[in-house]
């Protein structure tokens, strides 16, 4: 059988039809790619001064972080190749954790994925990540001396871990979740045996005062 003119035609259509399709998703992929750093980047400043007590600059930063989630599902969530995929899922799982810590800082409560407008997996595993934040600033608490800060702080941890740890699903299909779990709990024992060793300094103290003053 000879191959006519209609065939050739036929197969420039085709091809042209695919280039046009992946024309469209490349530009997706770089706008995407552009809105992920920048929310990763902001999303870090933002746990920063969390940490450092800069509330309103990190208030800013909230608002903005909101601002170019928007966007990137705007732009990505028509394309499910390019929103499920690692592209969106680092960035997504950076501004869930920069948007927990900022809500239990400055409300004692829970941001939600439906709040946050991000899907399932990656806000479980920016969940986890809170614990980290937290220990890092039950550390600074410590060394300040406030203590009912850690108390409070350590709980939300360990409500945190104990919530994770009930989730039992294959590695792919919330993969890291369960490495991400295993560094809460050393996180949190860790964190529990400095305080429970600060507080012995404390009362060992007040023991060696009060022989002193007798």
């Amino acid at each position: 059988m000879e191959v006519g003119e209609n065939f050739a035609q036929q197969l420039r259509d085709v091809v042209a039809k695919i280039i046009e399709y992946l024309s469209i998703k490349d530009s997706v992929r770089e706008e995407v790619i552009k809105l992920s750093r920048e929310i990763i980047r902001k999303s870090g400043e933002c746990i920063r001064k969390i940490i450092r007590g800069e509330l309103e600059s990190a208030n800013s930063l909230v608002m903005e972080l909101k601002e170019l989630v928007r966007k990137l599902n705007d732009v990505a969530r028509s394309h499910p190749e390019i929103y499920y995929s690692g592209l969106t899922s680092s960035c997504l799982m950076e501004y869930v954790e920069a948007q927990i810590l900022y809500r239990v800082i400055t409300e004692g409560k829970l941001a939600t994925p439906e709040e946050l407008d991000v899907p399932y997996v990656p806000y479980l595993l920016g969940l986890a990540d809170v614990v980290g934040e937290l220990r890092r600033m039950c550390l600074d608490c410590m060394r300040e001396g406030k203590l009912d800060k850690v108390r409070n702080y350590l709980a939300v941890m360990e409500s945190i871990y104990l919530e994770l740890r009930t989730i039992e699903f294959p590695e792919a299909l919330i993969p890291g979740l369960r490495h991400k779990v295993d560094v809460c709990r050393r996180l949190i024992e860790d964190t529990k045996a400095m305080y429970v060793q600060l507080l012995h300094m404390r009362e060992l103290v007040k023991y060696l005062e009060k022989l002193g003053s007798g």
